[in-house]
Order: structure tokens, then sequence, then C-alpha cells
């Protein structure tokens, strides 16, 4: 299909690479994080090689050996990484209005989060898009800028994308 200026564009983050676009809304910020591949028995690693976890001989339980954690840390940092990069992408897609939309559990309340520096610490341990977000936000956003706990904006932006007429959306999920 032909695509045309007035129309939503839904698209990966992958695929926005490069392109300007005037409104981007980012939705799943909630979204856990797969590290499903950082448990398996084995852990193939460039720098450790193959790192297993160990094994009981009357069939005990399995526990990670040193060699395993370390190529599981290794791992996890690379693939934090990669989301961060993702992340960055999305973000800067808009050219004039950026719209975030994510949920959390009832225990991850927003406003439980206290803000602060985003340390290493803390985007090692993030869970979702959401989790730095949480960190970041307070730190370049304003009081005025929220409307309450669950939405944000700013005035400055809303009001000349209104007069400006604009049309064009591109959503990432």
């Amino acid at each position: 299909l032909p695509q045309t200026g007035d129309a939503v564009r839904l698209m990966s983050i992958h695929r926005s690479k490069g392109l300007e676009i005037p409104v981007v809304a980012v939705a799943c910020l909630g979204g856990q994080f797969n590290f499903q591949g950082l448990n398996e028995g084995v852990l193939l690693d460039t720098k450790y090689g193959l790192c297993p976890r160990v094994v009981w001989a009357d069939g005990g339980p399995a526990y990670p050996s040193v060699a395993w954690w370390l190529a599981k840390q290794r791992e996890k940092r690379e693939q934090l990484g990669e989301e961060v990069r993702l992340l960055y992408v999305a973000l800067t897609r808009a050219r004039d209005t950026l719209i975030l939309s994510g949920t959390a559990s009832a225990v991850e309340r927003w406003s439980d989060e206290e803000p602060g520096a985003l340390s290493d610490s803390r985007v090692v341990a993030a869970r979702s898009f959401l989790d730095w977000l949480r960190a970041w936000l307070p730190q370049v956003t304003r009081d005025a800028e929220w409307v309450n706990d669950f939405a944000g904006r700013s005035e400055e932006h809303t009001s000349e994308l209104q007069s400006r007429g604009l049309i064009s959306y591109a959503v990432f999920c």
C-alpha cells in the first residue's frame, strides 16, 4: 500500500533508525526484558568459552559455576546495552511530540521510586524500559509538566502541534 502523510504507521524501533517523525508514540514500555536465555544449563561466552552449571553426580540440583555466573553477567550487560540503544532510538525519532506509554504493577508504582542518578547498578537492575524512565524523567522534566502521577505534557509543544494541524504519527511497540 502506498504511504500517505496523513496515516498512522506502525513500525519496529529498528526500522525507524534515521527517520524523523512529527508525533511518535512508544508503547509497551513496562514490558519485561527477555532474559530467559541466561538461565540455560550451558552458556557460551566469547571470553570464558563453554560455561556449564555444575550438576551433582547423585542427581541433586544444578548450581552455577563461577564461569557460568561470569558469563551470565557479561551477557546480561550486553543485552541491556542493546535495550538502551533501542530506547535511545525510540526516544529520538520524534520531531515535535513524543508519547510514552507503559504499565507497571501496583507494586511498582511510579511515585514509590526515588528519583536519583541513573547509576550503573540501576541500569543493570532494570527489568523494563519503564524502570529506566522512572529514574531519568524526574531529572529532565519540571513539576509543571506533569498533570498527575500518571500523565504528563508540555503545553508548549501540544499547542504548537494543534496550530500546525500535524497528523503524521508513528507507533512503536
